[in-house]
């Protein structure tokens, strides 16, 4: 997929108004906890996320380069920024001569812009005398009978019979280490056993 194509599905706004008061509000959010140089780089990657709104497309040692830092501070700064939700990154991998491709920053749209205000209902029902029943005693597991909790719980053995085949189908592909499959195996086997 090409960096237009993938743009245009990610692109969250519309104008680059939207993006910049987004951007406004992610700075005023979370203000006091943002250093000099992550403000520095989510307005850099405002500047690079013009022909997409809120979009743009840069390497790690690009945008080093631009902000004159480290290219390990700028990826220090942007796991901050991914933590605080004010950006997403999406990983790219060149598909013709292999390796990493530049990475998709997308700003996000802040929480408060997305809410609308709620408009008054213009056939609202009438209040009526009688509230609903509700049931007074709150659910909690010391109202449960512990006799029906363990018949609840029996184990019937008709459908284990094919467990560990199913067990290893699931898991083996995850877990290649013969040693390490069979604890994991013993264990919920005895798992299963203590709940029936």
């Amino acid at each position: 997929m090409n960096y237009v194509s993938l743009a245009i599905k990610h692109q969250p706004f519309q104008t680059k108004e939207e993006m910049n008061r987004a951007i406004k509000s992610h700075i005023g959010e979370h203000g006091p906890q943002l250093s000099d140089t992550e403000v520095e780089v989510i307005h850099l990657l405002s500047r690079y996320a013009c022909k997409y709104p809120g979009v743009a497309f840069l390497k790690n040692d690009t945008i080093a380069n631009l902000i004159d830092k480290s290219r390990r501070t700028v990826i220090r700064v942007l796991n901050k920024l991914v933590e605080y939700s004010i950006i997403t990154r999406l990983e790219n991998m060149r598909l013709q001569r292999g390796g990493n491709g530049a990475n998709l920053y997308i700003i996000n749209p802040t929480v408060t812009q997305n809410v609308t205000q709620r408009k008054e209902a213009e056939n609202a029902e009438v209040p009526t005398e009688s509230a609903p029943e509700v049931q007074d005693e709150p659910l909690s597991f010391k109202n449960i009978n512990k006799k029906e909790l363990k018949e609840s719980l029996q184990v019937d053995g008709c459908h284990l019979k094919n467990s560990y085949r199913e067990f290893k189908k699931l898991v083996y592909c995850f877990i290649p280490e013969k040693t390490f499959f069979y604890r994991l195996y013993r264990l919920k086997s005895t798992c299963v056993v203590e709940c029936a």
